[in-house]
Order: C-alpha cells, then structure tokens, then sequence
C-alpha cells in the first residue's frame, strides 16, 4: 500500500471510531413509567416536570 493510501485507511478508521464514541454518548436512554395522575399533578405543581407532551390519551412528561 502507498502512503496516501495508508493515511486514507487511517483516518476513515479514526473518523468512524470518533463517530460511533459520539453516537454511544449522544443516544439519551428515557426511563418510562407509568404514574397515576394524582402523581403526576404534584410532579407539575412541585416542578418537577419541564415539558408535557399529549398523544392521544397518554400524557408523555419530561423530567
């Protein structure tokens, strides 16, 4: 193999590896659980809760 060759190889091999360490540490794991909305109701009003989504009959909330 040539050099150029060489340094093409090396840097697609660093550039994925830089690109799968990112990947690994960007991917946000969310814990769902469900909750009654009694709970719920004292999450908001204790702030515990910053967003709200709606789908349906479910209420999605993010902590």
């Amino acid at each position: 193999m040539n050099n150029m060759l060489k340094n093409l190889v090396i840097w697609l091999v660093i550039g994925l590896v830089l690109m799968t360490v990112f990947n690994q540490f960007n991917t946000r794991q969310t814990a769902q659980a469900p909750m009654e909305y009694s709970q719920f109701l004292e999450e908001v009003k204790s702030g515990n809760i910053s967003k709200v989504t709606i789908e349906g009959r479910q209420l999605k909330a993010t902590t």
